[in-house]
């Protein structure tokens, strides 16, 4: 009785293994299906999207969410890494920073505030019109490099002190997306 109950398991475990092993997803071991695969999980991980340059970009919703999921479309902030700042520092009502891997440097942090115009803080007026006018604000003695966005509604700082030629065409990039955004 044991040697039938043998069998009859040994013989369903190869009937299993049989019957799977004709299962697949096309070609996995090609290259192009390798290269897919670890973009995909790559941005999966990160939270960060590479746009193919071919790719239209999308009408975006003119809200601070929008200009989030802009910027991670672009592929300049990982979403997974949002951390709430204390944006009534700086006048504006909701701020959050990322880390970018935007530059070929390396990453570094990315902070993106809001400053709602039919609800203004007290001080917003006054870190917007300054940062217009020098490209910075001064906070604890400290000169904090941003740039408004032509609407006066997003406020970006860059912590990237990059000057590799290739990371400040990507700062004037990311920086003429943040001023463009409605």
């Amino acid at each position: 009785m044991k040697k039938l109950s043998l069998f009859l398991s040994l013989l369903s475990l190869t009937f299993i293994l049989f019957a799977f092993s004709a299962c697949g997803a096309g070609d996995v071991g090609s290259d192009e299906y390798m290269a897919k695969k670890a973009a995909s999980e790559n941005a999966a991980l990160t939270g960060q999207t590479q746009t193919d340059p071919a790719e239209k970009e999308p009408e975006w919703d003119p809200t601070f969410d929008g200009l989030i999921e802009c910027f991670k479309w672009h592929g300049y902030i990982d979403v997974n890494t949002k951390f709430n700042t204390a944006a009534d520092v700086v006048g504006a009502n909701v701020g959050y920073r990322f880390t970018s891997n935007a530059c070929a440097s390396g990453p570094f942090n990315l902070e993106l505030y809001y400053y709602d115009p039919q609800n203004p803080l007290g001080n917003s007026q006054e870190f917007i019109n300054k940062i217009k006018e020098s490209g910075h604000f001064t906070l604890l003695d400290n000169d904090i490099q941003s740039v408004v966005s032509n609407n006066g509604k997003y406020m970006m700082v860059y912590s990237s002190t990059s000057t590799k030629p290739e990371d400040l065409e990507k700062k004037q990039e990311i920086y003429d997306v943040l001023i463009n955004f409605n």
